[in-house]
């Protein structure tokens, strides 16, 4: 019954040497000051029925032998009587949720639970119990605090809630990820090299789960081959070439990836030479003493721009190269004045840079006439 209560109290320690033929159980309501009186009652237990819910009661005993009634024993402490409630096995009623987050950042797992009485909870990481100072359970919310996520955080939660009834339990896997970074320093990002001098990208790494590294030039990607080496670690990655040529000069590209994201950097490569010969020499014009030539550009200017051209004849009979004259790089014609009739001549020209001269390109021999032409 929800409104009975069954007291028990100890026998006196001395009963005046007369049996002790009775108890009497006295009580009251707090507010009030009048004792209500029971009697006739043989054992030391006693159930009292119809009180009052929610109302707080104290009570005494009297031990009464053929002498008479002892005094009242001390005043229990005040006991309050509350309706009685179904007890209910634990429930979730807000499961944890898997979370994804950044390193180095504060997470809370949060779950909610039922039950009657409300129940107690354990933590486990890896389905092994564990303490913190960061869990927190209040109004049958359960929260634990990661205040800063490293790699080690990163696991399987349980939050296990018991009472009397039973024990139920709720999952959650915290994942983390971190963007891939990518640092390459400002004086590998624009490159001037000689051809055979060596080829350096080195880049740093981080993000988690540990970024894939690619590299392209231009649109190709990169592997490592007989000429080109990439070396990828934990934390970098770098791209060298021994012995570059022209050919290594375009734009590279490193890229870094995984499931959070990508992210990539661009470097410029210039690899420098002297230019290559200038593509044709050839004869325009034949005159009694002089013979107009026309050349071509070089193909490739080595990476520099082309600041002059030489202009050189032979006189073929004496086989010595004797140089004409040095022109400006917009100058790609010239007439050759003063030359023997009946002489056979040979011309050539060569480009130059700031690292230096081409090979020369030849024209074909040629001899002035008395006809002004050639033979």
């Amino acid at each position: 019954m929800h409104d009975s209560i069954t007291l028990y109290w100890k026998a006196p320690e001395d009963d005046g040497k007369s049996e002790i033929i009775e108890y009497i159980l006295e009580y009251h309501d707090v507010k009030e000051e009048k004792w209500t009186e029971i009697r006739k009652i043989k054992d030391t237990t006693y159930t009292i029925s119809k009180l009052k819910i929610d109302t707080e009661y104290v009570f005494r005993s009297i031990a009464v032998n053929e002498v008479g009634p002892s005094p009242p024993s001390p005043a229990s402490p005040s006991i309050r009587l509350v309706p009685k409630v179904e007890t209910e096995a634990p429930s979730v009623r807000e499961p944890l949720q898997d979370v994804v987050s950044e390193l180095d950042k504060e997470v809370t797992l949060s779950c909610v639970f039922g039950g009657i009485p409300e129940p107690k909870v354990t933590w486990k990481k890896n389905g092994k119990v564990f303490e913190s100072s960061n869990l927190r359970y209040e109004n049958r919310v359960a929260k634990y605090t990661i205040e800063k996520t490293t790699i080690e955080t990163e696991a399987t939660y349980t939050c296990v809630a018991t009472n009397e009834k039973g024990t139920v339990e709720t999952s959650c896997r915290l994942k983390l990820q971190q963007k891939p970074v990518l640092e390459v320093e400002d004086k590998y990002l624009t490159q001037k090299l000689r051809t055979g001098s060596t080829l350096t990208i080195p880049a740093t790494v981080r993000g988690y789960p540990q970024p894939t590294v690619t590299w392209h030039k231009e649109t190709v990607e990169q592997k490592t081959t007989k000429t080109v080496t990439i070396e990828t670690t934990e934390t970098t990655s770098t791209y060298t070439v021994k012995k570059v040529t022209r050919e290594f000069s375009g734009k590279y590209k490193v890229t870094a990836t995984n499931e959070s994201g990508s992210t990539y950097v661009e470097c410029t490569v210039q690899v420098i030479d002297k230019p290559s010969r200038p593509q044709s020499l050839e004869i325009k014009d034949v005159k009694k003493d002089s013979i107009t030539l026309e050349w071509t550009p070089p193909i490739d200017d080595g990476g520099l721009e082309i600041n002059k051209y030489t202009l050189e004849k032979c006189d073929v009979q004496n086989n010595v190269w004797m140089k004409v004259s040095d022109f400006d790089k917009d100058i790609q014609s010239y007439a050759v004045q003063k030359l023997s009739m009946n002489s056979q001549y040979m011309f050539r020209v060569v480009a130059a840079n700031p690292i230096g001269e081409s090979e020369p390109t030849e024209s074909d021999p040629v001899t002035i006439t008395k006809k002004f032409g050639k033979f």
